[in-house]
């Protein structure tokens, strides 16, 4: 076999590798359908639809509406201070603070059953109907309830209505969506924060919580 040859040889070979290695990168790239919502930029998670979320919660009778419908300034304060309340709910679970969550849980409620829905479309109402009756009825049991690991469940419930709630409704909100695998005897439960590094308001482990989705909607009218 000739120089020239074996030349040939070797670089058509050196060619066939490297078109071979371009394949797998940019094919691997193009096929795998794994969203990871941490990496995706604010704006683009306004149109996540959250069905991978909603898919693991015990009241699958929830509706989110897509897209996320804008309100008046007024239905939007009053949603705005109900997430705000449930925060501080939170955070009373995370100190472990049973008078704390008793008080806020009482606050929201409150606030959740003076809410006017008036406003709403016949679609809107009838999902935030449903939203309110299972925050109404789960922030009651939790009043009623002495147990902290009773409590948690109960906040549970809470927490996917709120969620619902905030992807239905176009409020001005960022807050992130925490989940821990280890919750409720390993059953796991979902909570909304606006911390980037969340603590575990189930109980031990304190650090137990993944981030899987964030919820941003910007004030209407500045989407440019």
């Amino acid at each position: 076999m000739s120089a020239g040859w074996q030349r040939f040889m070797l670089w058509s070979g050196v060619l066939a590798l490297a078109v071979a290695v371009l394949f797998l990168v940019f094919g691997q790239h193009s096929d795998t359908k794994h969203f990871h919502h941490e990496d995706i930029a604010p704006h683009d998670m306004d149109m996540w639809s959250g069905e991978a979320t909603k898919k693991t919660f015990t009241h699958k009778e929830l509706v989110v509406l897509r897209p996320p419908i804008t309100i008046s300034t007024s239905f939007g304060e009053s949603i705005g201070v109900a997430q705000a309340t449930y925060q501080r709910m939170v955070a009373g679970f995370v100190a472990e603070n049973v008078q704390a969550i008793d008080e806020a849980a009482n606050h929201l409620r409150r606030i959740v059953e003076d809410i006017d829905a008036s406003e709403l479309s016949p679609k809107a109402k009838d999902a935030w109907h449903g939203h309110r009756q299972v925050l109404r009825t789960s922030l009651h049991q939790l009043e009623q309830t002495k147990t902290m690991e009773g409590k948690r469940r109960h906040l549970s419930h809470i927490s996917e209505a709120m969620y619902c709630v905030l992807k239905s409704f176009r409020v001005p909100v960022h807050v992130n969506v925490a989940f821990c695998t280890a919750a409720l005897g390993g059953r796991g439960a979902y909570w909304l924060t606006r911390s980037a590094h969340p603590r575990n308001p189930y109980g031990a482990p304190a650090d137990c919580a993944t981030v899987r989705e964030r919820i941003f909607h910007k004030m209407p009218g500045r989407d440019g």
